[in-house]
């Protein structure tokens, strides 16, 4: 059984290898689904590849690398954008290859220039998303500092976003119960914190792991748990709570 607050150390390659269904619990891991809006450009552009491909429209030597990159981006959410940077100017190749022919400028072709075209947007777009993104901690997925200021020394349970925070904002002198370097915690540990949070045997995993205190998101079940069993709200901020077993 997951024992928590294990000393952690640096995970090797063959560790993150073996760990397939720990990934799964962490959404970048998890494959991309239809359903998705922000999967969309993707899955467009897979169905143009999959066209093209019925289609004819790839060369052999092409072919070889737009199947690895289409089962690439399919296989997690995390691998759609290099994908798409990959996909996308062959894609436009093969497109233009299939329009009529015009008359080609001297030094170059339509299908280069499209395919050149496609990849600079591409490019473009990548950098417009990186320097849009805002470069500071996002306040609904963390807890304020002050929260953070009112735990007790000694194990304190969250959840795998929670962890890396307490990591980066308290170091070493506040024991992680898990963080979401997955491929050190295990399944496991992934499943006993799921357990938790969803309220399932709360009590009973909180007495084995022999904590006193929860830092979790107010909306998370285990909050209403634990305050039916005599827990004690000891802060809380606009989307975290700290209960303890004492004031």
């Amino acid at each position: 059984d997951y024992d928590g607050f294990r000393a952690l150390s640096e995970p090797g390659t063959f560790d993150f290898l073996r760990s397939r269904e720990t990934l799964g619990f962490i959404e970048e891991w998890s494959r991309p689904s239809v359903t998705d809006f922000r999967a969309a450009p993707f899955f467009v552009l897979l169905a143009l590849t999959v066209v093209l491909v019925v289609a004819r429209r790839f060369t052999v030597s092409e072919l070889f690398v737009v199947m690895p990159f289409a089962l690439f981006g399919l296989a997690a959410v995390r691998n759609m954008l290099p994908a798409i940077i990959v996909l996308g100017p062959m894609v436009a190749s093969a497109v233009a290859r299939s329009l009529p022919a015009r008359v080609e400028r001297p030094g170059g072709s339509q299908e280069l220039a499209v395919a050149n075209a496609v990849l600079v947007v591409a490019l473009v777009a990548t950098l417009v998303a990186v320097a849009a993104r805002p470069h500071r901690l996002d306040p609904d997925r963390f807890p304020d500092p002050a929260l953070v200021a009112q735990l007790e020394p000694g194990p304190v349970v969250h959840d795998d976003a929670v962890g890396g925070y307490l990591i980066w904002a308290v170091g070493p002198d506040q024991p992680v119960f898990i963080d979401d370097r997955a491929e050190l915690h295990g399944a496991e540990a992934y499943r006993t914190m799921a357990s938790i949070l969803s309220g399932e045997r709360a009590i009973e995993e909180l007495s084995a792991l022999g904590v006193e205190q929860v830092l979790v998101a107010v909306d998370e079940p285990v909050v209403a748990v634990l305050r039916d069993a005599g827990w004690i709200e000891r802060a809380g901020d606009r989307r975290f709570v700290l209960l303890g077993t004492r004031p």
